[in-house]
């Protein structure tokens, strides 16, 4: 007891031994002496003992928290993004797996799927928490989703900006995961206590008007409300389109990405004002700029053709509600 370590002192060639403690060298010198090593061929210093690193606090969404839930940062090679919901889902190798949804363009490569390795909240030791699963490739046009919406010959399109990656790494899905539950910061603000929640009890559909709201690990807590349904987002300069993407006021920066949007249930005015925070689920983050957002619609996001295709367990699993299965 007390020894901190042990090494060879390559400069005198000796055995050093760190000892916290005198009653520590005592003991150190009575076992060599019995184990017949002679005490001139041992250096034994005075080292404060060591303490582990103090555990880190979960005082936003930008850190490491547990359990694990909608809203987080989290991180890849690439950078970081938010992560959406857990849920039950199919990977590439057709097997189902718990996990979470978030943007498909936050892996390592973009609308393809690699096995990303995920980190909440960032790449370190006992951080990992998943690995992309599925990430379907964007689809070459021309083709049509509907009247409205098109993907022309020269681009390359999709229905959501979705990925599905399965937990596994650093954690206990059992313990370390809280599935149907969104992260609850201070509105306007990153800020949080680690213990206030939206309850996702529901997946809901967006309406022009409706008030709605969404946590992402840059600018956390907004709302706002629906500006437009089923509008095409397009990138020119990439030749890409996302068809039927929702548009809101709410603002977005980097890092957003992926990240939850909701409605509180039974209620068109915002979460805040009533302090309702039980949410239907309406879709992820995809882009958007400082003072409007595209988000993908939960619907489209399972579509089992170009997207993710269908996901269970997504609410609170108390929950009852019929579009939770």
């Amino acid at each position: 007891p007390d020894v901190v370590s042990m090494a060879i002192h390559h400069k005198t060639n000796r055995l050093e031994i760190g000892a916290s403690t005198a009653e520590a060298r005592k003991d150190v010198e009575t076992k060599l002496t019995g184990l017949g090593i002679p005490l001139h061929a041992v250096e034994i210093v005075h080292e404060d003992p060591l303490h582990p690193a103090a555990d880190e606090k979960c005082t936003s969404v930008q850190s490491k928290c547990r359990p694990v839930v909608a809203g987080l940062q989290i991180q890849t090679k690439k950078g970081n993004c938010s992560l959406g919901f857990s849920a039950t889902g199919t990977g590439d190798d057709k097997k189902e797996y718990p996990g979470f949804v978030t943007a498909g363009h936050c892996a390592d490569q973009e609308f393809r799927n690699t096995g990303t390795l995920y980190y909440q909240n960032a790449i370190a030791d006992g951080k990992k928490i998943g690995k992309e699963a599925k990430n379907p490739p964007l689809v070459q046009g021309p083709w049509k989703y509907n009247g409205r919406n098109e993907c022309f010959k020269v681009e390359k399109c999709r229905l959501s900006d979705s990925l599905f990656a399965k937990y596994e790494g650093d954690l206990d899905v059992g313990k370390d995961v809280k599935v149907g539950f969104i992260a609850r910061p201070k509105l306007d603000a990153t800020d949080w206590n680690g213990t206030d929640y939206f309850r996702i009890v529901a997946a809901g559909t967006s309406v022009e008007g409706e008030k709605i709201a969404k946590v992402g690990r840059s600018t956390g807590w907004t709302e706002g409300e629906v500006l437009r349904v089923c509008a095409t987002a397009r990138f020119f300069a990439q030749k890409q389109a996302f068809l039927c993407q929702n548009r809101a006021n709410l603002p977005f920066q980097e890092g957003d990405s992926g990240g939850p949007v909701f409605a509180c249930t039974h209620s068109k005015e915002p979460c805040s004002k009533l302090q309702v925070f039980d949410v239907s689920l309406l879709g992820i983050v995809a882009n958007g700029n400082s003072s409007h957002m595209y988000y993908s619609d939960f619907t489209l996001i399972q579509d089992e053709k170009t997207e993710l295709g269908k996901l269970t367990k997504f609410c609170d699993p108390t929950s009852k509600d019929p579009s939770c299965n």
